[in-house]
């Protein structure tokens, strides 16, 4: 595991359901040296390993059709062994994601 999978694991890891909109996590790992091109590779090569879920939803309203949408969970268990629960906690997340922005968002 490289120090950029690493750094992407412990901010998930420190998220509420592990769990956080990939925007929000390169943010995150962002501080820790990690840039955009590092971070995709990453995410990558997290997603190919099975140690995280990546839910890409399709956007809820076609103003927000250029934006990334993506939420990542991390996959728990040792083994990495439970991509159903990862992606049931990506789910939640973004549901809780949605519900704030279709309250605050009004087409004009």
């Amino acid at each position: 595991m490289t120090t950029d999978t690493e750094a992407l694991l412990a901010a998930l890891a420190a998220a509420p359901r592990q769990a956080l909109p990939a925007t929000r996590l390169a943010a995150l790992v962002r501080a820790a040296g990690v840039d955009a091109g590092r971070f995709a590779g990453a995410l990558a090569a997290l997603a190919d390993g099975g140690r995280v879920a990546v839910l890409d939803p399709p956007p809820p309203d076609r103003h927000l059709a250029d934006t990334d949408l993506r939420v990542v969970a991390a996959v728990a268990g040792p083994a990495g062994d439970d991509p159903a629960d990862a992606y049931r906690r990506a789910r939640q997340a973004w549901e809780e994601i949605l519900r704030g922005l279709l309250a605050a968002h009004r087409c004009q």
